[in-house]
């Protein structure tokens, strides 16, 4: 394995959140990712409002022992009026509105009902970076 500087750690996850367009989505139903699910086992949400968000910035990598780390400004989704009811039991990121599956995360909180119409949910983005192997 190769071993990161901590300065290795910072130039490389700052170089690669440059050259990609990171989106942001929810998903209504349980989803293992110990498994590496492929994207057509995860459930979007769906409400008439509902749209991915792109990750439109990255804050400067820091480290965080052991690794680098950035984040993005909070992204909010409010349910809005129509479609069916449901839970929003994490997110996930792509590259770009419908690429490649990068990554997600259960809510460690639990699902977020999304059932009226002023119901939110809010995720702050956020990529961390190790070692390469």
């Amino acid at each position: 394995m190769l071993h990161l500087t901590d300065s290795g750690k910072i130039y490389f996850l700052n170089n690669l959140l440059s050259q990609i367009h990171i989106y942001c989505h929810l998903y209504v139903s349980p989803v293992n990712w110990a498994e590496d699910p492929p994207i057509s086992d995860i459930v979007e949400a769906s409400w008439p409002d509902y749209r991915p968000q792109a990750v439109a910035y990255w804050s400067p990598a820091v480290i965080r022992p052991p690794l680098a780390s950035s984040w993005s400004d909070w992204l909010l989704w409010v349910r809005g009026t129509g479609g069916m009811a449901a839970q929003v039991y994490g997110y996930y990121y792509t590259a770009g509105p419908a690429g490649l599956l990068l990554g997600g995360e259960a809510r460690p909180q639990g699902p977020v009902p999304m059932m009226a119409a002023t119901d939110r949910v809010q995720v702050v983005p956020s990529l961390s970076l190790g070692e390469l192997a």
